[in-house]
């Protein structure tokens, strides 16, 4: 395997297009998202995201002519279209102008918005409250889509910030009582903060992308089935740019839990309450969820040195099968001289290492790829944890020594290509 220290070097400090419109987990640094852009997306190409998450790959290919995102969680629909909205500046300095104004004139909140199907409370009375007040203000406005996709997406993130997680938590956790006593923020300042962050980049006249851009809540194990792929009428596609998830949603990442505590609320705005979702459905529905699976072809063993019988085993299998199936699909949507670029990680799970890279490389020689490169690259400026307590809720054995161990530490970039494509190139040159 080849070891790149930095590939995005030269990148560093430039961002892709509002890079920082939400804390949304497990993005891909925005310097190795324009690195992979330039070295492997040619302009006025087509682009394909499964696993688009916030949007940041897709936001990075400025020059292609079509980018296709397709994801689960109705948040990263939310945040990736935004990111895509072409609203007038002058629009949304004006909404920042009238906040102070609203904040003083909005009457008592007729509704009290929020989640009521939590165990715990993740937002002061007052919060609510306030959260209320903007919802009813910012339905009384006439926005544009546009506009209404850039403020839906900013209030997301507001929500987040006057919540009671964690700021840089990885899963949900609560701030304890005392921080959660101490903490009073004020939802209509973030708001405020969250919309003058947009307003800069708006007004950045090189981050406007070209092309098109169409984005899909869906679900990516059925590209490969006839008649229900979600973006089949748009492909086939000259480059698949994507950063899957490294794990099934339950044990690791758990997107669902945060998510739908941001939807909670923006799903109130006009014309967004197809957003609400449940944490559970939307962890349900990522790799390894609850839908049924395809028997595998693989072993394990190759992949994960777990015990066979380790509860563990079970949800591995099912992770790779789901993610095998969109493999498949990928094959499918996939123009004959087109290139598949992942990045991915080998997270531990059950104090061993998932070598998901190796299984993506398979995946695709048995589908008659060939692996053109494997990079490796060490974690940066990237919202995930690099120690877990490996007995979670085991208050007896949490604090003994052997409790932390380290999750990821590295990303590896794989990208393939169909033998087709070296085969014909070989020919070329030998003319």
């Amino acid at each position: 395997m080849r070891r790149s220290s930095d590939p995005g070097d030269s990148l560093v400090g430039l961002g892709t297009r509002l890079s920082r419109i939400h804390p949304y987990p497990a993005m891909v640094p925005d310097e190795l998202a324009l690195s992979l852009v330039s070295r492997f997306v040619p302009p006025n190409a087509s682009v394909l995201d499964p696993f688009c998450g916030s949007g940041r790959l897709l936001a990075a290919a400025t020059a292609a002519s079509l980018r296709v995102g397709i994801d689960t969680n109705p948040l990263a629909w939310l945040l990736t279209q935004a990111k895509f909205a072409k609203a007038d500046p002058r629009r949304i300095r004006a909404i920042i102008a009238g906040i102070n104004l609203a904040k003083d004139r909005c009457p008592e909140p007729v509704f009290l918005v929020g989640p009521t199907d939590r165990k715990v409370r993740w937002f002061s009375k007052l919060v609510i409250e306030e959260l209320s007040r903007i919802v009813q203000w910012l339905n009384s406005l006439d926005l544009s889509k546009s506009e209404s996709l850039l403020v839906a997406a900013a209030l997301s993130a507001t929500v987040r910030d006057v919540s009671f997680a964690r700021e840089q938590g990885w899963k949900l956790h609560r701030l304890d009582a005392k921080s959660r006593r101490n903490f009073k923020p004020s939802p209509w300042e973030r708001l405020a903060k969250r919309l003058t962050y947009c307003l800069g980049e708006l007004s950045k006249k090189s981050s406007s992308p070209r092309g098109r851009t169409f984005v899909k809540i869906g679900d990516s194990r059925t590209l490969a089935r006839s008649g229900e792929s979600p973006v089949a009428r748009y492909g086939p596609f000259d480059v698949v740019l994507t950063s899957p998830p490294y794990g099934d949603s339950r044990s690791t990442v758990q997107y669902g839990a945060a998510s739908s505590l941001c939807l909670s609320v923006v799903s109130h705005l006009n014309g967004f309450d197809h957003l609400r979702a449940s944490g559970g459905s939307i962890d349900s529905g990522c790799l390894g969820g609850a839908t049924a699976h395809r028997k595998p072809w693989f072993s394990l063993k190759p992949y994960w040195s777990g015990a066979d019988q380790s509860p563990h085993a079970a949800s591995i299998s099912k992770f790779l099968s789901d993610y095998d199936a969109v493999c498949d699909g990928l094959v499918d949507h996939l123009s004959p001289d087109g290139k598949a670029i992942f990045v991915v990680a080998r997270r531990s799970t059950g104090g061993y290492r998932l070598k998901l890279d190796e299984f993506t490389v398979d995946c695709f020689l048995r589908r008659g790829f060939i692996l053109l490169s494997r990079e490796e690259r060490p974690l940066s400026h990237k919202r995930t944890p690099r120690l877990i307590n490996r007995f979670g809720r085991d208050a007896t054995r949490r604090g003994s020594a052997s409790a932390l161990v380290p999750t990821m530490n590295s990303e590896i970039v794989v990208v393939m290509a169909r033998s087709s494509v070296l085969e014909a190139q070989a020919t070329f040159c030998m003319r």
